[in-house]
């Protein structure tokens, strides 16, 4: 089965890795059934048509946080997870 991609975009290399371990945290204790990467590149940024950071790319859909320009945090993360999983995007694994 193949699980959706979940890339945070952010051109702060050191927050956008900061991003990228909460959100591995928030996949596995969510228990989603997703990948999560993160791309901090300048030419990977400029390709994904926004100049709005942080983004979330999820198989191609930009998602943005409420709170422009601040850091995703490990809370936001897990609400964001929790909604995607409300409307369908991603699943929960069984435990």
């Amino acid at each position: 089965m193949k699980y959706p991609t979940l890339c945070i975009l952010d051109p702060d290399k050191d927050r956008c890795l900061r991003e990228e371990a909460a959100l591995d945290a928030a996949i596995a204790a969510r228990g989603v059934a997703a990948n999560g990467i993160s791309n901090f590149g300048a030419c990977h940024l400029a390709r994904v048509g926004t100049r709005e950071f942080p983004a979330i790319d999820v198989d191609g859909t930009l998602f943005f946080p409420r709170e422009k320009g601040g850091e995703l945090t490990y809370e936001a993360l897990c609400d964001f997870l929790d909604m995607l999983a409300r409307k369908g995007i991603v699943r929960i694994l069984p435990r």
